[in-house]
């Protein structure tokens, strides 16, 4: 999935992005993907593009059944600054496996806090509906929403 958003950001990182991107003005996880994008063959790119079409169509499938999958957005707590430094230069594939499969396939997700960690940090899920289901994503929220209280919550500002 990775590559596939790698080949989504190179067209849009042209020549004329070269100069920001070897600055380093976009940080090294940008870079590096739209660099992976640029090196890609045609071949990978149409590779790449059947894989997310077949996704789409089983996801497409699975939403027959259900109005809403409840998911985690990560499989730990919200790194701290310096934590995300040190991911941002290693691969990152476990902090997005949750989010970036439903932003390829274009269903709409709404990430919501939903308790807090030992440092009193947020820790979120968050609800992903159909394509164009934006109204039982935001419905589903705002029921979330209604029964809890961790959107008031406001996290420790010492991390």
């Amino acid at each position: 999935m990775l590559l596939t958003v790698s080949l989504d950001l190179a067209p849009s990182f042209n020549v004329a992005f070269t100069p920001a991107l070897t600055s380093g003005e976009y940080g090294p996880l940008l870079a590096s993907l739209i660099e992976q994008g640029r090196g890609e063959s045609a071949l990978e790119l149409v590779r790449a593009v059947q894989l997310r079409h077949s996704f789409t169509n089983q996801l497409h499938k699975v939403f027959r059944n259900i109005d809403v999958m409840l998911i985690p957005v990560t499989v730990w707590p919200i790194p701290t600054v310096e934590e995300w430094n040190v991911l941002a230069r290693s691969p990152f594939t476990e902090l997005v496996r949750f989010t970036v499969p439903f932003n390829l396939a274009g269903n709409p997700a709404l990430t919501l806090p939903a308790g807090m960690d030992d440092r009193h940090i947020p820790l979120s899920i968050q609800f992903v509906g159909p394509r164009l289901g934006e109204e039982a994503i935001l419905a589903a929220g705002a029921a979330f929403q209604r029964c809890t209280n961790w959107h008031t919550r406001r996290p420790n500002s010492g991390v």
